[in-house]
This record gives C-alpha cells, structure tokens and sequence, in this order.
C-alpha cells in the first residue's frame, strides 16, 4: 500500500489534496470547474469527469453465531485470513458459506451485488490451496455479475457445491463444544441436511 500511494503523490497527472472538502462543482460532462476547501484556502479545478466514491462498511450479521462462536466469519475477514496465509487455514477442511446474511429481507430487502462473487472468489483460493477441501455454498439466487460468472463456472469445475434454500426456510448454524455445522433443507434432496464446518 504505501508504494500505492507514493505513486499517486509522485505522479503529475494527480492532484491529492488532504483535509479538504468540496464547496461547489458546476459544469457538464467533460468541461467541471471544482472548488476544493483545504487548510491553505480553496482551490479551483478543471477535469473532465466526477468520480464519487463514498465508502462504505461491511454489514455485520446479526444471525448464524457470528460474533458469538470464532468459526464463524464474515466473507471479508475470511479473504485476510488467505491473503495473509493465516496457519489457522491449514487444517480447514470443510467450509460453508450463507449468501444473504443480513440482506435481501425486511430489514434489507436488497442485494449488494458483491457478496455472490466475493464467496465464489474466496472459494475458488481456498480450493487451490487444498482441492481435499469440502466447500459448500448456500445460496437463495446466485448473482455473479459481468465476469464473475467465469468464477461460477470455475468453481461448478472445482467441485464446489451449491445449495440453494428459501427465505423461509434459512440455513441454521449449530455449535456443540468445539464443533460447528449448518443444517439447510436441499430441495434437490427433498431433505435437510447437516454440513460439518470448520469456517462458516
């Protein structure tokens, strides 16, 4: 990261400007004149485009023991545990993934697009990294936009599981001591069925 962004500052094209906010942008596509505020007094600038890229956080569900049993993750905590090659990953040997967890319900009736594909990516690394691995991914519609779909593919390929479920009928994460599983209704079965899981 800190290369990153010793490029952004070296480059000439950029202009980063710190402790600032914006007091105005008129203009039309191609032809903006933004006023910035920062510490040394305002700053006007010319450009072409607008990219707003407001942030976000990561919801953190409040069902399925997450934050009450240690197995449990959420898809991005789950991504810094392979990028950093965490040991814990090496003797995990069953993971099941619940798509729509705190989302696409009364409280959030929406998808966000990201975590279908953010499950898959995830899936796909920890499969590479061991193919004895039994992943499982519970989902109500898999939604892999654009070439994520490729991912989808690769990991129907890489034997990688899907198992879809009803809002009516949402998985349920069981703790016993040490041991975790997630018990869903697989309506290819026509019965429920309980995944052992060393990562939920």
């Amino acid at each position: 990261m800190k290369g990153l962004v010793e490029k952004i500052y070296k480059n000439p094209l950029i202009t980063v400007v710190t402790s600032a906010h914006i007091e105005k942008i008129e203009g039309f596509i191609g032809n903006y004149k933004t006023t910035v505020k920062a510490k040394d007094g305002e700053k006007v600038f010319e450009h072409g485009i607008v990219l707003v890229a407001t942030g976000a956080y990561e919801n953190k569900p409040k069902e399925y023991l997450y934050g009450q049993n240690a197995k449990v993750q959420s898809q991005r905590e789950l991504e810094t545990l392979i990028y950093e090659k965490d040991p814990k990953l090496a003797s995990v040997k069953n993971v099941v993934m619940i798509q729509c967890a705190g989302s696409r319900d009364k409280e959030r009736p929406y998808c966000s697009r990201y975590c279908c594909g953010e499950a898959i990516k995830n899936a796909l690394e920890l499969k590479a990294a061991d193919p004895s691995r039994d992943i499982t991914i519970l989902y109500r519609d898999i939604r892999t936009f654009a070439f994520k779909e490729d991912y989808y593919k690769k990991a129907r390929e890489a034997n990688i599981k899907f198992i879809s479920f009803e809002e009516n009928r949402k998985p349920e994460v069981v703790a016993s001591g040490d041991k975790v599983e997630v018990r869903v209704f697989d309506p290819i079965l026509n019965e429920a069925v309980n995944l052992p899981a060393d990562v939920v």
